[in-house]
């Protein structure tokens, strides 16, 4: 790992010797900017950025709204899908609607939120709620589809009610599937979130990189976006292990 990680350090170094530190700036200059931007930059103030230049509001601003958004979209969501996992009659009702909304390109709703609300955290936050909760109905759904029925068949012969089959068959089977599903909504609410911020916000890491790229200062903007690799890989870290300690008691191979 360390010699692959080596191996793209010194890559990055000869393309920005190659093509120029003003297109491509190299790992030492964003190393800097990327230390010293949480604790204030002059020519962040310059640009407006607010205070003394710091992003530290920024992340601040960024992380409650994404948490916000991806706590109650995927409570909502999971609950939701277990409901129209349960009942045949809601599944019915819901799920044409939920199809027809999946099609839709995540990132084409982003200006209509922006529009009806406004450049607000409501906006962020609703968008996030929104596509977490679409994404993990599906999700449950595809799931449930997969269990195999002789799973279900062997648990009514041992006199288990649909209640009880519901409970201690589909939900515990659909779990790993679910705990991936999970996986994916977190890291794409990340991406939405700060994608929605270069739209309109007030606060946020994209707000930052806006007023960044008509500067052309390409080491900030990569300083940036590290900061925001760096907390996306943090938050999978946290649910990663939440997900083992949730399915340990699945085979180590999965």
């Amino acid at each position: 790992m360390l010699i692959s990680f080596g191996a793209l350090v010194v890559l990055w170094k000869l393309v920005s010797v190659i093509i120029g530190p003003g297109t491509v700036a190299p790992p030492e200059e964003v190393l800097s900017y990327f230390f010293s931007y949480p604790f204030g930059s002059e020519r962040l103030a310059g640009l407006g950025i607010g205070g003394s230049g710091s992003i530290g509001p920024h992340i601040i601003s960024t992380v409650i709204r994404y948490l916000i958004g991806v706590l109650v979209g995927i409570t909502v969501g999971v609950l939701l899908g277990l409901a129209m996992a349960y009942s045949k009659r809601l599944r019915e009702f819901l799920e044409p609607p939920f199809e027809v909304l999946r099609t839709i390109p995540q990132m084409a709703l982003v200006p209509f939120f922006v529009m009806w609300i406004g450049p607000k955290p409501m906006a962020q936050i609703l968008m996030i709620i929104f596509y977490s909760i679409l994404m993990l109905v599906v999700n449950i759904l595809n799931a449930v589809d997969n269990i195999h029925p002789d799973t279900i068949n062997f648990a009514r012969t041992l006199g288990a009610n649909r209640k009880q089959v519901f409970t201690t068959i589909v939900v515990h089977a659909i779990l790993p599937e679910l705990t991936g599903g999970i996986r994916v909504v977190l890291a794409f609410s990340w991406g939405l979130e700060v994608v929605s911020e270069l739209v309109g916000t007030s606060k946020g890491l994209g707000m930052v990189i806006q007023f960044l790229i008509p500067v052309l200062l390409s080491g900030g903007i990569i300083a940036i976006v590290l900061w925001i690799v760096s907390i996306a890989l943090i938050f999978d870290a946290v649910f990663m292990h939440i997900a083992r300690r949730m399915t340990r008691w699945m085979p180590e191979q999965y």
